[in-house]
């Protein structure tokens, strides 16, 4: 992906989205937002989820996507952010609080962090202070301002910056030896041993006063049961009970986050026990396995929803002269044929993907050549005329229809509705298994 306006990228994911017959698309970036938003003008994506992690004012751009009717929810990290999108004019009924997931087999607090502290040197005496993450908005410079008033109190404590930009290792470094604490500052780079460093730390904590949905280094520390600190915004609160699972302070104020550091370095058993209890919350509502649980619940709900959808639209009534008669002329020259049209390259792919079973199950094919979807038939010459359907069992093959890919049928696959006609070929009036049709009426043409 070169850029969230990429056309290559989105017409690949488009075509991606259609040979494989994807019924959910669950964009989690905002670059993954916008292909999918461009590949769903090319295709349809029967069920497409954005996602909001971060709390940053909603643009004119990112609000049409997400009140856009082609996506169906939004999940919201946080119930914070949920309250900042329906501020903004996203419909409340539209998004779904999922809260992110930690991974529990990862974090633990069994995992042993001796060797990180033996590589920055530390004596056992020494309290270590983690920040996890460099952003101008996570409060970097407020954590070292803090941490230059608890070193007058407490000598003993050191501070430690992990995940810093290779430029920005030596501008915190610099920034440190200013307020007189070089020698109990270090700044670390990418590290994929997360788990170890919080399990090395006494304290993790988070001074972020913008942007953030909740912190996942929080989270994390607190499954390896390691005391933490956040700023009293969005969703900290959600994660940390103040005095129970961690402390929270008033954002871009380092004397407050000074004093807060030093009670839990004071009391470390209170300090642990707070930690605990944290473990505890963090097992309970914001584990990887509770995420997965919720999404997947919010999967089959939309799909359900959508198959519903198109299943009701099939079998609501409706009498041929209701039917647009540009519709019931085949919409020739694959020209749409009024709001709700279908040209004639869609008419016939739809026949042709209904004859081929081919989002049937292979067995079903296999062990039932008669199956509904064989019998969706005819192809009306030339695109004129209204396209029939020969079925078994009228209640089967609703819910056949309703397997057709949509992509088949535009705008919506509901419109599948207005050119397909159910005519059961078994019926009390026919106990030989054919209807019989209306004098003068063109006979069915079976097609398997």
């Amino acid at each position: 992906m070169r850029g969230s306006l990429d056309l290559r990228s989105a017409w690949t994911l488009a075509r991606l989205i259609r040979d494989q017959h994807v019924e959910v698309v669950h964009c989690q970036k905002g670059r993954a937002r916008s292909l999918a938003l461009l590949a769903g003008l090319v295709t349809t994506i029967p069920v497409m989820i954005l996602n909001r992690g971060v709390s940053f004012p909603v643009d004119r751009w990112t609000r049409l996507g997400y009140t856009t009717p082609r996506v169906a929810a939004i999940v919201a990290v946080c119930e914070s952010i949920k309250r900042g999108l329906v501020a903004s004019g996203v419909p409340a009924a539209k998004i779904d609080v999922i809260y992110s997931g930690t991974d529990l087999a990862r974090f633990h607090p069994g995992v042993d962090g001796r060797r990180i502290r033996a590589e920055l040197g530390l004596a056992p005496d020494h309290a270590l202070v983690t920040q996890v993450g460099i952003r101008s908005w996570r409060g970097n410079d407020d954590v070292l301002e803090a941490m230059a008033r608890v070193c007058h109190a407490a000598p003993h404590a050191r501070l430690l910056f992990v995940g810093a930009p290779p430029p920005r290792i030596p501008t915190l470094r610099d920034r440190a030896f200013r307020r007189g604490i070089a020698d109990a500052v270090w700044v670390l780079g990418h590290r994929e041993d997360i788990p170890e460093i919080l399990a090395a730390s006494d304290l993790v904590v988070d001074a972020s006063y913008a942007g953030l949905g909740l912190t996942g280094s929080l989270r994390e520390a607190l499954a390896v049961e390691t005391p933490v600190i956040g700023t009293d915004i969005e969703g900290h609160p959600e994660l940390i009970v103040e005095g129970e699972t961690g402390l929270l302070v008033p954002p871009r104020n380092p004397d407050a986050l000074a004093q807060a550091i030093l009670r839990v370095l004071e009391n470390p058993t209170r300090a642990k026990a707070m930690a605990r209890a944290g473990r505890k919350r963090v097992e309970a509502q914001f584990s990887m396995a509770q995420k997965v649980q919720r999404t997947e619940a919010l999967y089959r709900r939309l799909l359900t929803r959508a198959r519903i959808g198109v299943t009701s639209a099939l079998r609501a009534p409706r009498p041929p002269a209701a039917v647009p008669a540009a519709l019931l002329a085949g919409a020739g020259a694959g020209r749409r044929a009024g709001p709700a049209g279908v040209g004639r390259g869609g008419v016939h792919r739809l026949a042709r993907e209904a004859r081929d079973g081919r989002d049937l199950p292979q067995a079903r094919r296999d062990h039932a050549p008669d199956h509904p979807a064989r019998a969706l038939g005819r192809v009306p010459a030339q695109g004129r005329g209204p396209l029939r359907a020969v079925l078994p069992d009228a209640s089967v093959g609703e819910r056949v229809i309703a397997r057709i890919p949509p992509r088949a049928v535009r705008p919506h696959p509901v419109h599948a509705a207005r050119v397909l006609r159910l005519a059961p070929l078994r019926g009390a009036d026919d106990p030989g298994g054919h209807r019989r049709q209306p004098a003068g009426a063109p006979s069915p043409r079976r097609c398997w």
